[in-house]
Parts: structure tokens; C-alpha cells; sequence
């Protein structure tokens, strides 16, 4: 079931293109968030306001891939 022209095979590059909607969707809007929270713990480390061992795990384990979610 459509919910909009955008989710429309037909109409949906009036609406943008494939590349676009790349760039917008919500696992690249995802992996921004982790790569700002990975910069954060690594500022963080620099100015001595969390151990850089703790930067260190964080940007190991903050991947992406490691995601479990459930998509609709």
C-alpha cells in the first residue's frame, strides 16, 4: 500500500531521485548520528573530560553494523 507519491515506483523521481533519497534516508541519517557521537567521545578524550580508552571503545563499538531495529 502507498502511502504517498514519494513510495509511488511511477512517481516517485518527480518527488527526487534515487541518489536523493539515498542521501536522506533514515540509515544514513543514522550513521551521522554515530559519527557524531564517535567525534564527541573523541573530542571529549582530547581535553582530558573522558579517558581516551573510553573514545577508543566507543568508536570500536559504535558501528553501525552493530545495530539491531526493527524496520517497518
Amino acid at each position: 500500500m502507498l502511502n504517498s507519491a514519494v513510495d509511488s515506483r511511477i512517481f516517485r523521481n518527480l518527488f527526487g531521485t534515487e541518489e536523493i533519497r539515498d542521501i536522506f534516508s533514515d540509515e544514513a541519517y543514522i550513521k551521522c548520528l554515530i559519527e557524531v557521537e564517535i567525534a564527541l567521545a573523541r573530542a571529549e578524550a582530547t581535553v582530558n573530560v573522558i579517558p581516551q580508552e573510553s573514545a577508543d571503545v566507543i568508536a570500536e563499538k559504535a558501528k553501525y553494523e552493530n545495530l539491531k531495529y526493527v524496520s517497518s
